[in-house]
């Protein structure tokens, strides 16, 4: 499985709140930079998932798209952005889970 992350309106920089708080699970996402969502990001992506912006993302017939409501970062003190990416990383880990193929019944 292969996960992308990508935004309709990306800032220049990843908050400094968000990499502190991923350092802290063993993410290090120092030296990465937002990416624009786009037309050929989405067509090749089986799954789309959205954080309350649904809009912002057209997808393919065929594609699953799933809307998740996640507050927005911006103006979050470091506890706050924690919980953000503590809910996130539990839906992921649903999410995956709900993916995972499961062994046919003998």
């Amino acid at each position: 499985m292969r996960v992308e992350s990508a935004g309709p309106e990306p800032d220049e920089r990843v908050n400094p709140l968000v990499v502190r708080a991923m350092a802290e699970v063993g993410i290090d996402l120092s030296g990465r930079t937002p990416r624009q969502l786009t037309e050929e990001t989405v067509g090749a992506s089986e799954v789309v998932v959205t954080t309350s912006g649904a809009d912002a993302c057209a997808t393919l017939p065929g594609q699953r798209h799933v809307d998740w409501p996640v507050e927005d970062v911006a103006g979050k003190d470091l506890d706050g952005v924690r919980a953000i990416r503590d809910d996130i990383r539990a839906r992921v880990e649903r999410l995956a889970t709900d993916l995972t193929p499961r062994p046919r019944d003998q």
